[in-house]
């Protein structure tokens, strides 16, 4: 098990292509399709930055490229 462990950390290529083609067969059917995801996750963290920085009382244009 370590050893299938440490050989999947020396091959990323092999994550981007299953991911990709995960994410091509989720929304093989959808109009917008893979940047939904993307689209989503920046609404997401958007929204978030502003929420976050007005509870803390924080300007978003310095608080954003911060957000975790």
């Amino acid at each position: 098990m370590l050893t299938d462990l440490i050989m999947a950390l020396k091959k990323p290529q092999i994550w981007s292509v299953l991911s990709w083609f995960d994410i091509k067969q989720r929304y093989k059917r959808s109009v917008l399709g893979p940047f939904w995801v993307t689209l989503s996750t920046g609404v997401l963290v958007g929204m978030l930055s502003v929420l976050w920085s007005t509870l803390f009382k924080l300007d978003v244009r310095e608080y954003l490229p911060f957000f975790p």
